[in-house]
């Protein structure tokens, strides 16, 4: 719902197009209303937006874009707003260039909003995440998984080797470098052994029964604090006895995921 006034400000920008290609009071109005209705709800989607934000638990940086990208769309449409008022009273051609100037803005900016609130929620790289190897490497892509391929190159395999594409594939998501839910990271060890917001360790090495990252994917599928969470794609029984052993062992990382 937050992103429904992007959708707006497109029709704005298409009705726009049309009225220039065929005039027309009536449709000049109905340009007129929609933008009314679209700054309305942009100025709430932006207020709700930061309110969101406060809840934490995302990447500061790609919080920070995100905001600013969405602020410059909700004053560009206020912007043009206010052109559209003005040219409507005063039929004036600079008026209504300074509005198709505001409405082209805000579409320039579409596509940075829906790409650092993507980054934010999803992680970097979640355009070209599952998007065939020749794609990827026309990109340079610097993925979690293209940077595990080549550590493994460089080490020899081992457990932590086994252990984390599981991290990767099951937790990173909502609790790595770009969102920490909970202020919990499962690529930063020390974050795992203070066990972030909770304050209850997510590794006690040597003790699995301990380990809140063993005791919540043991929890039956319909508890609250089982993870993944519902939906999310639960997580093998193969997967879990990987998970047991590396934290019997001492839940050891070769080097921090994170810098990989």
């Amino acid at each position: 719902m937050l992103h429904f006034p992007l959708v707006l400000l497109l029709v704005v920008a298409i009705l726009e197009v049309v009225w220039y290609r065929r005039k027309g009071e009536e449709l000049r109005l109905i340009i007129y209303r929609m933008t009314q209705i679209t700054v309305v709800c942009t100025v709430i989607s932006a207020g709700l937006g930061i309110l969101l934000a406060q809840s934490g638990g995302y990447n500061i940086q790609a919080m920070q874009d995100h905001k600013n990208y969405g602020l410059a769309v909700m004053w560009s449409s206020v912007l043009a707003m206010g052109f559209l008022t003005f040219e409507l009273k005063n039929s004036s051609v600079k008026l209504r260039n300074g509005f198709r100037g505001s409405i082209a803005v805000v579409v320039g900016l579409l596509p940075l909003v829906g790409h650092s609130g993507g980054t934010m929620t999803h992680g970097s790289g979640f355009l070209i995440k599952n998007a065939p190897n020749s794609v990827k490497s026309l990109f340079n892509s610097k993925t979690e998984e293209n940077r595990v391929q080549n550590f493994e190159k460089k080490e020899s395999k081992s457990l932590w080797n086994d252990v984390w594409p599981i991290l990767q594939n099951r937790c990173i998501k909502c609790h790595g470098p770009d969102k920490s839910k909970g202020d919990l990271r499962v690529d930063d060890r020390d974050s795992l052994l203070m066990g972030g917001d909770t304050e209850k360790p997510a590794l006690v090495p040597g003790d699995p029964a301990s380990s809140s990252i063993i005791r919540v994917i043991l929890l039956p599928e319909n508890h609250d604090e089982k993870m993944p969470p519902k939906g999310k794609g639960q997580i093998s029984s193969e997967e879990i006895s990987k998970l047991i052993e590396w934290v019997q062992k001492g839940g050891e990382m070769q080097e921090k995921a994170s810098n990989r």
